[in-house]
């Protein structure tokens, strides 16, 4: 999680990792703290874990079109959308590979 200057939650995140693919929960970011690129910072960190504990592929299902966004922005892509899923709204898969292509991580 991050915590401000003065120790404050500011937002956090959870995620497991099972067969090479990390699998992200929550992602989180109290309202007065948004837009000051803490959810770039949190999911840039957790992509180095992940990878670090071996994860190849990251996948994250959400209902959220600003996490949509934030993700499709951060190199994430729209892998599939399921209308009419979980409490009726529209879910989409995003993913993202934590090699760059040549076998290194990143």
């Amino acid at each position: 999680g991050l915590t401000s200057e003065v120790g404050d939650w500011v937002g956090g995140l959870r995620f497991y990792v099972r067969g090479g693919v990390a699998h992200l929960l929550d992602l989180a970011v109290t309202t007065p703290e948004r837009g000051q690129g803490h959810a770039h910072r949190l999911l840039a960190a957790f992509e180095e874990r992940a990878a670090q504990e071996g994860a190849e592929l990251a996948e994250f299902w959400t209902d959220d079109d600003r996490a949509e966004g934030l993700l499709a922005a951060l190199g994430w892509r729209l892998l599939f959308r399921r209308p009419n899923y979980m409490h009726g709204r529209a879910w989409s898969l995003m993913e993202k590979s934590l090699h760059d292509g040549s076998g290194r991580r990143g």
